[in-house]
């Protein structure tokens, strides 16, 4: 079985459908089973809110949990041609798991959404992908 996870950062809801419809079709792949995990949140609170931020139930992911997938697909909204900074974290906290070549031979992935036609999705995808190498 090869177990995929679907990892992504939203504020608005817009990448959660997305991370939605990615893990629908990793579903139709026979012999791979999908999780869908969260990265946690990091705008205070009272900020969140003024900010019109939804709520999401999905369960959060350490980066640790990554060791334990055969493929990681990333999902992250645009923030000026560059993934979240929530998003970045997290992976910034991955470097034990580099150190230890635990991430090495995993498949990866990045999809992503703008607010704009041209908000700069594929200078995203490319500079979450440089991270990922």
């Amino acid at each position: 079985m090869t177990n995929i996870l679907v990892l992504y950062y939203s504020s608005y809801g817009h990448v959660r459908t997305l991370a939605d419809a990615v893990a629908e079709g990793v579903r139709t792949v026979p012999g791979t089973s999908v999780d869908i995990r969260r990265i946690a949140e990091t705008v205070p609170e009272d900020v969140r809110i003024s900010a019109g931020f939804v709520e999401d139930d999905t369960p959060t992911a350490s980066p640790a949990d990554l060791a334990g997938y055969d493929g990681i697909l990333f999902g992250t909204p645009t923030r000026f041609g560059l993934m979240a900074g929530q998003m970045k974290q997290f992976i910034d906290q991955a470097g034990g798991l580099w150190m230890r070549n635990a991430l090495v031979g995993k498949v990866a992935g990045v999809f992503v959404s703008t607010g704009s036609q041209h908000g700069g999705h594929e200078a995203t995808m490319l500079s979450t992908q440089i991270a990922l190498q």
